[in-house]
């Protein structure tokens, strides 16, 4: 808290399996107050060691997270307006951050928002020159405490030991600019192949479920339709546009919306769905949700002309509008 590291309010889950290898179940992972000390200490781990390195000028790769770009700090800067906060147009701070997460988190809709904000960040490298961790509010941080399956750990280890003992480090016929490369690339690739994994399961699980009804909430919204995550499963999904319901839909950008043009209908983060599973596509690894009724509106989302009601959906012909680039 002191140093303003960021802690969202996001959901993370793990799959159990069944004897035939598919899904028994998605369940959410707690994360208790030993957890908590564990990874403390693991930061505390990392930085130390990110701190001899600097101090002995030895050659490392640092894992470094830069502060969003301008454009996406704008995109917070105009969501956060929905909630009357201030938070600057370039350059944020954690504190800046910080003061967006307490002033949400105890919404009913934080999971939403908070994930939004996770989404602002930059991602995360590997290089040799340290420029500070902007999400965990350190100026200078490693990764030191996986050797047996991170290469940037195992290169820290051995340049740290050949300090300690005095001995000669062994010689890398590798620049440190094309391992931190290569070892970036590399760990995108992992989160690629693992979220491939992940979502060929989901589909092939969801598959036994179409014509299923569910009950949902909006994660993200974007110009095409509504993305949404069943309570119960934590499984993604789209509504298309053109199965939102019956209005000219304009896609507000800023405020992160479908706001119906003639009836006021909003669509928005957070908003609590019905949905039914109209179809799985498993060369494309998706599911396609149909929009049953509005069950309650995000405290944002309220309908323009009406006060937000359970509303059934009527099929629309797909009319729909943008009033930003998606």
């Amino acid at each position: 808290e002191e140093r303003h590291a960021m802690e969202f309010e996001t959901v993370e889950t793990y799959i159990k399996f069944n004897e035939e290898g598919g899904i028994k179940a998605i369940v959410p992972r707690t994360r208790g107050d030993a957890h908590k000390l564990i990874e403390e200490c693991m930061l505390l781990a990392n930085t130390c060691a990110a701190n001899f390195a600097l101090k002995h000028d030895l050659p490392v790769l640092y894992r470094n997270h830069d502060k969003p770009d301008q454009e996406k700090s704008m995109r917070i800067h105009e969501y956060a307006k929905n909630f009357g906060l201030p938070f600057p147009e370039e350059s944020p701070t954690q504190a800046d951050y910080q003061r967006l997460i307490e002033a949400t988190k105890d919404r009913p809709d934080a999971i939403s928002i908070h994930s939004m904000l996770l989404r602002s960040m930059m991602q995360a490298n590997y290089a040799p020159d340290n420029i500070g961790h902007f999400g965990l509010a350190y100026d200078e941080y490693s990764h030191f405490t996986s050797p047996i399956r991170r290469y940037p750990d195992l290169m820290l280890h051995r340049a740290i030991k050949a300090k300690v003992t005095k001995t000669q480090q062994p010689v890398m016929d590798f620049s440190l600019e094309g391992a931190g490369t290569q070892t970036s690339d590399t760990e995108r690739r992992a989160e690629r192949a693992a979220r491939y994994v992940e979502s060929w399961l989901k589909c092939h699980y969801m598959k036994d479920h179409v014509g299923e009804d569910f009950e949902g909430v909006v994660t993200s919204v974007t110009n095409f339709g509504l993305f949404v995550t069943l309570s119960d499963l934590f499984i993604d999904g789209l509504v298309h546009i053109s199965n939102v319901g019956d209005d000219f839909f304009v896609y507000d950008e800023q405020q992160q919306q479908l706001i119906g043009k003639d009836k006021g209908t909003v669509f928005g983060l957070g908003d609590s769905v019905k949905v039914k599973v109209a179809g799985v596509n498993m060369d494309l690894l998706q599911i396609d949700f149909d929009l049953l009724e509005k069950l309650k509106s995000s405290q944002m989302n309220q309908t323009k002309k009406d006060s937000s009601k359970k509303s059934p959906v009527k099929k629309t012909n797909g009319r729909s509008s943008s009033k930003s680039k998606g």
